[in-house]
């Protein structure tokens, strides 16, 4: 029993989920809900003082896995606050009657969640995903992120289920409307926020430095941007600039402040070559993540793994490369070229779910159904 009647009043009426979420600030699993998918007419309330929020003539679809609304029945009902919680920066959404929790609003600035995107545009593509260990080894030749990698990190453990909640994480942000990539942001600071050591050479590390984080979303940002431009084609400069806004957007909300950010993509290439010059020379430690990345498997033959050897060489910046060891001649280059042309015929030969990753097929879909509807 609490000291506070209201609170023993709202955990006997509320079940664990609807306090969880409404007292404590928790996040329901998508697609849990009893309302994500219910499309009957009516006014949803708020759970705990029956306040009217949102009337069912404003719910679309919108791919989250939570009820979506584009408006409230009335402005006052709804109320929001600032929220710095778990190291971002964020706007929380509560009952203006009772102050019970209902979600976050983004701000608003370059919106990577907008339906025409650059950042939807290009990571639909399921072949971006080749690109993913060439922006790994990139992240673990800092020898601070391969310090916080070595010692916290579960890949070696468990590869597979590493790369995949990655993956859906990424692509969460990414395809989830504003909801969504709030939730997988959110994930995302409670799971790095108790990083932190000494790397081998006595500096301390933490996963929520600012300068790392820059660091990690500039080696995402450049190695998609590469892959993809060599399999479809360069982008025009105006592109490159929107998909590395839209990345700075998805990095400040996870703390990084506006004025580390390089202003353009040319700019953050500088900024690349700046810091594989000073800060990014792999050490003894960041040399064997970097291997352990390229082997999850070590029992497997080495054979196995040398399409992802000569892909990763191919995609790293030549210094790098260098210095991990990776070789780059002939036959990898030739292998590479006959991944591009492979992966350029297959866009066209194979079906849509092949092609297209799961979370943008959802999300176009529900896009397809709202212009219906209208």
């Amino acid at each position: 029993m609490s000291s506070d009647p209201k609170v023993d009043e709202r955990r006997a009426k509320l079940s664990p989920i609807q306090y969880a979420v409404t007292q404590e600030a928790r996040t329901e699993p998508p697609f849990t809900g009893a309302y994500w998918d219910h499309h009957g007419e009516g006014t949803y309330r708020c759970v705990v003082c029956d306040e009217p929020l949102f009337d069912s003539g404003t719910k679309f679809e919108s791919g989250t896995g939570w009820p979506s609304f584009y408006d409230v029945v009335e402005k006052g009902n709804v109320a929001t606050k600032e929220d710095d919680s778990l190291g971002m920066r964020r706007t929380e959404v509560t009952c203006g009657h009772c102050g019970a929790h209902l979600g976050h609003l983004f701000p608003d600035g370059p919106d990577p969640t907008a339906a025409d995107s650059v950042a939807r545009r290009i990571n639909r593509e399921s072949f971006l995903l080749l690109g993913g260990s060439a922006a790994l080894l990139m992240q673990v030749a800092h020898p601070l992120v391969a310090a916080g990698v070595d010692q916290h990190s579960d890949f070696r453990r468990s590869p597979l289920r590493r790369l995949v909640r990655t993956v859906d994480t990424t692509l969460a942000i990414v395809y989830g409307e504003r909801a969504t990539a709030e939730s997988a942001l959110t994930r995302i600071g409670r799971r790095h926020g108790p990083v932190r050591g000494q790397a081998a050479d006595g500096r301390a590390y933490r996963a929520r430095d600012p300068r790392l984080m820059l660091w990690v979303q500039t080696t995402l940002v450049l190695t998609s941007v590469r892959w993809y431009e060599a399999v479809m084609g360069r982008m025009s400069d105006a592109e490159r600039d929107a998909y590395w806004a839209e990345g700075k957007f998805f990095a400040g909300e996870l703390g990084v402040p506006e004025h580390l950010f390089p202003p353009t993509y040319a700019d953050l290439e500088r900024y690349e070559a700046e810091m594989l010059g000073t800060e990014v020379r792999p050490d003894s430690v960041a040399t064997a993540v970097a291997r352990d990345v390229l082997r999850p498997y070590p029992w497997l033959p080495e054979a196995v793994y040398w399409p992802t050897d000569a892909l990763s060489a191919a995609l790293l910046p030549v210094s790098l490369r260098r210095r991990l060891g990776l070789r780059y001649g002939a036959p990898q280059r030739l292998f590479y070229r006959a991944v591009i042309v492979s992966v350029r015929a297959l866009r066209v030969l194979l079906p849509e779910w092949l092609t297209v990753v799961p979370q943008a097929r959802r999300f176009e879909k529900a896009q397809r159904q709202r212009r219906k509807a209208a």
